[in-house]
Formats: structure tokens, C-alpha cells, sequence
């Protein structure tokens, strides 16, 4: 079959799965967990890692990949949301599918579970985000995995993935976020993000990540054994910490040689990359700063990487921002307001967006800030050659790079040079 009759048959295939309630947020178990009955899914790898958090999870499970894919482990990552493609979801080798790959990956699943089609008598029908997680269970169970890597979409104990067998569970840190969903307090998202562990199985978190105290406590009272991983001052150094001690309770199970981990190790800390999360890029010489942070957390990890890069009240950037429109975005961007000279308010290309010029009504307090209808595009070009920060939506970072003309295949998060 020739590339273009699989990319038409592709994207046929992904226009029925985004039209599967495409936002919908339904928690819950049973129906995914039937689901994966009926497809006779079980274990998916040798090893199985499952992260949660509020921030840095994404980060967290992609430096894990790159560690234990350096060492010649076979790896798969299904993280979430895309940026260019839902290609990036689901990753082999650190590799994202193809379309003739991701074709044969989801037309059965999309046959049997598409549309209104519930997976038994008396449960509902599956959502975009539970097909995706049965279409990754799938592809890691037929791949052959000596570790898979899954990061949880929104909270732990309703999630779709914590359907999936698992041996190793990890929670990089817990803040407000998704509060209809998961509660109002941090001891209230700690639960649900707690609810991935299973008692007996090993539980990873940094010793300084928010909300490891809540973490521990739960851990303490469910018969989790706990490991408090030490080491970096930022919240991306403490991810990385996190990720270098799962690298290694994974490869002792595998019985990997110390050699292969020093070896992997110094190769993997060349060879990550993470799009999208507080990545400089240079764009035909001007700096493009950017960074999905879309919470208060986040922003204040956002603020102390813009500091690090030199970046003051002195040295002030311009920042084109974009939120969804259940944020607060006076309380969410206050940590970036003492480094921002402009603001450039913007909309996002999905539904879920905060409109441009309602953006730049509440933010009205923070000095010079303007709307810019027509998305991110003509925001980079309303700034000229200025430096600029982008962030506030891993959605307007996916519209930067569908502008700046990147594919799934430009996203790569190892570097095989």
C-alpha cells in the first residue's frame, strides 16, 4: 500500500475517533475494563510503569523512554495530549507510528468499539480518550515490550489507564487542576492520582514535589511501599531525578548490567528531547521560548526557566499566551507578570479554547495587552523579530508548530545522531 493511500486511510480512521465525543471526560472503569476484556488484552511488556501528576508527568515518562531506550530495552510510551498528531500518543522505540501503522492499529478497534457501540450489554460507550488507551494497550501488547511506559490523562483512579497490569507506579507532584473532576484540595487530587498504586507494588516520588507529604500518608496507610526520591532543585530537574531512579528498579528487574546503565544514562542526557515543555527554539533568528504550562504550577516552574535563561524584570520577554476557558488567568500567568513586557492574548484552534479578546479582558491589570484574533500565526508576526514566550496550552503550542510546519515525525524525543 502506497504512503498516500495509507495517510487517507489514516486520517478516515482519526475523523471517526475524534468524532467519538472527542473532549468528552467520563471516569470510570468498567466499560474501558470490558472493553479490554472483549480485545483479550492482558499484560502489555516484561515491565510496566505508571505515572501520574499534575505537572511533569509528561516529562517524567519521556526521559524514562529515552534511559531505558538508550540501553536497548524495547520501549513503548503512550503519553497525552498531541501537539501536530495523535501519531505522538503512542510511541515504539521511541518512535512515532506511522499512518499505515496507526490504519492497522485502529480500524478493528474502531470497528467493534466505534461510534454508539458499547462493549456490553448495559455500558456506555467508550470515549476518544478510552479507545486511544485500548488502541496503545494493543499496540504494546503486540509489540513485544520489554518496558512500557504509561502516562495517566487526567487524575489515577478513574482514568482509563489504570485498567492496564502494571509493576512500578510514580507520582511526580500534585497541585490544583481539573478541581470539577478531581476535587478542591490537594489532599482530594492526591487521592485520585494515588489510586493508580496497588498495595505491594512499588511507589516513586520525589522527596520535594508538591504534595508529597499527602502522597506519603496515603502510601503509609494502603500498604504501598514508598521510595522518596532526592536529588535537583527545579521541578524539571526533580522529574528527571524520578525518572533516573524508575530507570533503575527497571533494570533491576531486567537484570540489566551496570555497564548498559552508566552506558544509557550518559547517552539518554544527550539524546532527550521533550517538545513543547520549556524548549528554546530559534526560528529564522528570533528566540521562541516555549513552554505548555497551563496552571498555577505549572507557570511557576515556567518562571523559574525563564530566569535560569537570564530573563528579569530588567530583561523583560514578550509572551503570547493562550488558555482553556475554564482557567483563571489572572491567578494562573501571575508568576510570569514581572518578566512579560507585552502580552499577546490568543486562541487556541480547538473548542476547549478561552476566545482571544475574553483572554485579554481579564488580564486587563497586567499592563500591555492586546488580542490577536487571528491565532498564533499572526501573533508571531504582530511581534516582529522580538524574543517571545509562548505558552498556556499544550493546545496553542500544537498550533506554534503545525505553523512553524512541523509533523509528528519533527517531534522526535530521542536523538539517534
Amino acid at each position: 500500500m502506497t504512503a498516500a493511500v495509507d495517510a487517507a486511510r489514516c486520517d478516515a480512521l482519526l475523523l471517526e475517533l475524534f468524532g467519538q465525543d472527542q473532549f468528552a471526560i467520563k471516569l470510570g472503569l468498567d466499560a474501558m475494563a470490558e472493553a479490554a476484556r472483549i480485545e483479550g488484552l492482558g499484560r502489555c511488556a516484561r515491565v510496566t510503569v505508571h505515572i501520574a501528576g499534575t505537572n511533569g508527568k509528561g516529562t517524567t515518562s519521556s526521559a524514562l523512554t529515552a534511559l531505558c531506550h538508550a540501553a536497548g530495552l524495547r520501549t513503548g510510551l503512550y503519553t497525552s495530549p498531541h501537539l501536530v498528531s495523535f501519531h505522538e500518543r503512542i510511541r515504539i522505540a521511541t518512535r512515532a507510528l506511522s499512518d499505515g501503522e496507526l490504519a492497522a492499529l485502529l480500524d478493528p478497534i474502531l470497528l467493534r468499539h466505534g461510534g454508539r457501540r458499547a462493549p456490553a450489554v448495559g455500558l456506555r460507550p467508550l470515549t476518544y480518550f478510552e479507545i486511544a488507551t485500548l488502541a496503545a494497550w494493543r499496540c504494546f501488547a503486540e509489540s513485544d515490550l520489554d518496558v512500557a511506559i504509561i502516562e495517566t490523562g487526567l487524575g489515577g483512579r478513574l482514568d482509563a489507564t489504570n485498567t492496564l497490569p502494571k509493576d512500578i507506579t510514580a507520582i511526580t507532584n500534585i497541585a490544583l487542576d481539573h478541581e470539577a473532576f478531581l476535587g478542591n484540595t490537594v489532599t482530594d487530587i492526591a487521592r485520585e492520582k494515588f489510586g493508580i498504586c496497588r498495595q505491594g507494588l512499588p511507589l516513586l516520588i520525589h522527596a520535594d514535589a508538591a504534595g508529597a507529604s499527602e502522597v506519603a500518608a496515603l502510601a503509609g496507610g494502603h500498604g504501598v511501599p514508598l521510595e522518596r526520591v532526592q536529588g535537583g532543585v527545579t521541578a524539571r530537574e526533580q522529574n528527571l531525578a524520578l525518572a533516573h531512579r524508575l530507570f533503575e528498579q527497571v533494570a533491576d528487574r531486567l537484570g540489566l548490567p551496570s555497564g548498559a546503565r552508566q552506558t544509557a544514562v550518559a547517552r539518554a542526557a544527550r539524546a532527550l528531547r521533550w517538545p513543547g515543555r520549556q524548549e528554546a527554539l530559534e526560528q529564522v533568528g528570533r528566540t521562541l521560548l516555549v513552554d505548555g504550562a497551563h496552571n498555577r504550577n505549572g507557570v511557576e516552574a515556567s518562571a523559574a526557566w525563564l530566569r535560569s535563561l537570564g530573563w528579569s524584570e530588567e530583561r523583560k520577554v514578550t509572551a503570547i499566551v493562550g488558555l482553556t476557558a475554564d482557567r483563571d488567568p489572572a491567578a494562573i500567568l501571575a508568576p510570569l507578570q514581572p518578566l512579560v513586557v507585552r502580552w499577546v492574548a490568543v486562541s487556541a484552534d480547538n473548542p476547549k479554547s478561552m476566545a482571544a479578546s475574553t483572554l485579554a479582558e481579564r488580564l486587563a491589570g497586567f499592563g500591555d495587552v492586546s488580542a490577536e484574533e487571528g491565532g498564533i500565526a499572526a501573533a508571531l508576526d504582530a511581534t516582529g523579530g522580538d524574543p517571545v514566550l509562548v505558552v498556556g496550552s499544550l493546545y496553542l503550542v500544537g498550533d506554534l508548530f503545525v505553523a512553524l510546519g512541523k509533523s509528528a515525525a519533527d517531534l522526535a524525543i530521542f536523538d539517534e545522531a
